[in-house]
């Protein structure tokens, strides 16, 4: 399998050096992995959000060095709330010529609860404001998906790792299933990829991102180019719970994932 959602010490919040990372999905087996630093964009104001990433893409040159004929390594990045700053969203990707670019929501514009979403107390919410959160999210993610150039939507449900994960509050997804229809439905018309996200696996949210009911209905919908992603910051997470991930694609009827190579995507048999 190919690992199409990775960090390192080029992201803020990851210290993985890419040889030990190579180095650990080549103990793994993956054949491949793709490594996708950071990019916030709601940051660009006040900081240089481009040389990161040229540096990360560097890397995984001298890593492809090392790694010939062992592991295919990508080349990408992953652009967070792009569409708050269009103009730096689109530098970035005139930056580098990548394999693969990954779309996501990590904060929301909502009303003085614009920082990512990793660092909100959710504990301090109403319920009223839990549900404005999550419709504005989705809203969010419907707009980049509309206006932004990328080829993976990434961890379709990913506040719930803290909502719930972290804070212990349930809640549910049924008032916003249209919306998330409206989301398979706009990716598979723009052929763009759906990722399975492993990060919560062994964790307090133990589920696949998105849940299984998730993946199953991008399925039912027609969806076909679906990735497999650890998310890793850490080493030690390159390739998690992907034995069991693809039990689970091949159980609800997926034949192939998918890999990327200079952003076109690459078959392999699940």
């Amino acid at each position: 399998m190919y690992d199409m959602h990775n960090h390192t010490n080029h992201s803020h919040d990851a210290q993985s050096d890419i040889f030990e990372l190579c180095e650990k999905a080549c103990e793994k087996g993956l054949l491949g992995i793709a490594i996708t630093d950071h990019c916030d964009n709601e940051f660009c104001g006040w900081m240089d959000v481009i040389r990161p990433i040229r540096d990360s893409v560097a890397a995984v040159y001298e890593a492809r060095e090392r790694y010939q004929g062992r592991l295919k390594i990508c080349s990408g990045v992953e652009i967070g709330e792009g569409i708050w700053f269009p103009d730096s969203a689109k530098k970035v990707l005139a930056a580098e010529e990548y394999d693969v670019v990954l779309g996501s929501v990590h904060a929301v514009r909502y009303p003085n609860f614009t920082i990512p979403y990793a660092q909100l107390n959710f504990s301090k919410f109403t319920r009223q404001q839990l549900e404005e959160f999550m419709d504005i999210y989705f809203d969010d993610m419907l707009e980049m998906i509309q206006n932004m150039d990328f080829d993976i939507l990434t961890h379709l449900t990913c506040p719930l790792r803290y909502i719930t994960g972290k804070y212990g509050i349930e809640m549910s997804l049924k008032p916003y299933r249209e919306k998330i229809d409206r989301i398979f439905r706009e990716i598979i018309d723009r052929s763009i990829a759906f990722e399975v996200n492993t990060a919560s696996l062994g964790t307090n949210y133990n589920v696949l991102v998105p849940e299984v009911e998730f993946i199953r209905r991008y399925h039912e919908l027609g969806g076909k180019l679906i990735t497999v992603g650890s998310d890793s910051h850490m080493v030690c997470n390159v390739g998690k719970g992907f034995d069991f991930t693809r039990n689970t694609l091949k159980e609800i009827g997926f034949e192939h994932g998918y890999w990327y190579e200079k952003r076109k995507p690459m078959a392999y048999k699940l």
